[in-house]
């Protein structure tokens, strides 16, 4: 009879800790639930932030390479501002070596008239 009661008595226990064992399947199982739902918000999180980077490195790009084509438009104009000076400059110091050359060279005959003239008139 007592083997009875024990058997009796180890079946209920089996019982009870095959339903504490249930339970905490049951509790595991919501767990895990929760924490795959956890990781798809913070994967979709993710992906939210990585799609708005995405569309902010694109606008700055673009920002960027907006200035750099006015910087080198503004370069162009500067460019083409000081070509024009250097070539107004050549032409002035041209048109100066001109009259200059023109200069010497009737100074350099008015010399060599004053000089024929000095010559002619000493050998009398």
């Amino acid at each position: 009879m007592q083997t009875m009661e024990s058997s009796g008595g180890t079946n209920e226990r089996i019982e009870d800790l095959s339903r504490q064992i249930d339970d905490l399947r049951g509790e595991m199982r919501d767990g895990f639930s929760e924490m795959r739902s956890a990781f798809k918000d913070v994967r979709s999180e993710f992906k939210e932030l990585r799609s708005e980077i995405a569309g902010e490195f694109q606008n700055v790009r673009s920002e960027v390479a907006a200035e750099i084509k006015g910087v080198r438009s503004e370069i162009a104009v500067e460019r083409s501002e000081v070509r024009a000076e250097f070539r107004a400059m050549r032409e002035t110091m041209e048109t100066r070596f001109d009259t200059l050359q023109r200069w010497m060279l009737a100074t350099m005959g008015t010399m060599l008239v004053v000089l024929a003239s000095i010559l002619a008139s000493t050998r009398l």
